[in-house]
């Protein structure tokens, strides 16, 4: 059996939990489920649920009236001298914190 799951693309053992996890496709579902009958074996699947907790992140085109990081604060993270990269990141997550509390004042 456990050489029939390794077979399968993407296949791995979580040793947490004690079980193998396989991507979905009927295909390997199938194939496993024949393995099993051919070995005597009882075989389950458990689809795994989306986290329904997880907020979506807000982007321009979410935002009738989308705020830019204001101009102070991109010269500012340049004289500090942060890379192009960092000021990347900070940018966009300033943008979505002002975005998210659109009724703050900016300044």
């Amino acid at each position: 059996m456990i050489n029939a799951i390794k077979k399968i693309p993407y296949s791995r053992w979580d040793s947490k939990n004690k079980w193998w996890t396989i991507p979905y496709p009927v295909q390997f579902t199938e194939q496993l489920t024949e393995v099993c009958k051919s070995q005597g074996l009882i075989i389950s699947f458990e689809e795994e649920l989306s986290d329904i907790t997880e907020v979506k992140r807000i982007s321009r085109y979410d935002i009738p009236n989308y705020r830019e990081v204001p101009e102070e604060y991109i010269l500012k993270i340049k004289e500090l001298r942060y890379s192009n990269n960092t000021l990347k990141i900070y940018k966009s997550m300033f943008e979505e914190f002002i975005n998210y509390h659109f009724r703050m004042d900016i300044d």
